[in-house]
């Protein structure tokens, strides 16, 4: 995903950028200028979904100021990105700038040894499978990335559950609950989940019923706390998919812009048979205890936790 505003270039005193409410509702963020009585130019921004993202500035045909683009991660609904400063302060601040921004950051120290929950329930087993990439199997992409992806098929429709504590930045309800074909392979009208970590690592969970998911965007959810129920798939199965992912910045060689992309980990899960990396085809038993919960938790969360 990417975006990008630019701004004509200007030699008035003052600026104000101002859009609707109804394009700031289509826009994660908008950046608005604005000239302060000294003079300067104070550029910040405002965000509307959650979750983090990286806010570049590029600025051009400067006139009584310098500055060097700006790079920036928010996580606050707003703040300042940057202030451009008058060399002479009795004179306005001419200039111009374009803005582009992308949810993650590719600069967050990912850990990759943190070891996650099974998405299901204590004590429950099943197969865990890896997915493949349905870009490369059924429209013959080429492969740029290590993709790893994980994926269960329950007889019955299952609960899912948390499998690291996180923000919800994403729900995504394509369809009503509805029987599919007998044949059916692939589809991408499945109803999802994605989740924010601490890190900057991102918890994919994909195939609900519509009506069974118990989050909205914005909250925030435990390892093991309820998501929602597994769709039907197929008549022969209940599928879920899941993956842990992170941001990587890319840069487009045709126009030399910067885009983020995503790198896969492979995990460490908490089951009965130790903390292990998925294997393929392979039965594991989910292993939930109270210390995998707190383990990241605050000290006023832990508090209300053990007071349930």
């Amino acid at each position: 995903m990417y975006y990008k505003k630019i701004v004509p270039s200007i030699t008035l005193f003052w600026i104000l950028i101002f859009f609707s409410v109804a394009q700031a509702q289509e826009r994660p963020i908008i950046v608005n200028a604005v000239k302060n009585q000294n003079n300067s130019i104070e550029i910040s921004y405002e965000k509307f979904k959650p979750g983090t993202y990286t806010v570049s500035l590029k600025f051009k045909n400067l006139e009584n100021t310098s500055s060097s683009d700006i790079e920036k991660v928010v996580k606050d609904k707003s703040g300042i990105l940057c202030t451009l400063r008058p060399k002479d302060p009795n004179k306005g601040i001419g200039y111009s700038y374009s803005v582009s921004y992308v949810p993650g950051n590719f600069k967050a120290k990912v850990d990759s040894t943190y070891r996650y929950l099974l998405p299901f329930k204590n004590a429950k087993n099943y197969v865990v499978y890896e997915s493949k990439n349905v870009y490369e199997v059924y429209f013959n992409q080429k492969k740029d990335i290590e993709f790893k992806s994980y994926a269960i098929r329950a007889k019955n429709p299952d609960s899912i559950y948390a499998m690291r504590k996180g923000i919800v930045i994403e729900v995504a309800n394509k369809q009503s609950n509805k029987t599919y074909e007998d044949e059916l392979v692939f589809t991408t009208d499945r109803n999802s989940i994605r989740v924010e970590h601490e890190d900057g690592t991102y918890a994919n969970y994909n195939g609900f019923k519509s009506s069974s998911i118990s989050v909205k965007e914005g909250d925030t959810v435990y390892p093991s706390s309820f998501l929602g129920v597994i769709d039907e798939f197929n008549k022969e199965y209940y599928l879920l998919n899941f993956d842990i992912c992170y941001p990587v910045k890319e840069i487009n060689n045709n126009d030399h812009k910067s885009m983020l992309s995503h790198n896969y980990l492979t995990p460490y899960f908490h089951t009965t048979e130790g903390d292990v990396q998925l294997v393929n085809g392979e039965e594991y038993t989910a292993l939930v205890k109270e210390e995998f919960i707190l383990t990241e938790m605050s000290k006023k969360e832990i508090k209300a936790f053990l007071k349930r």
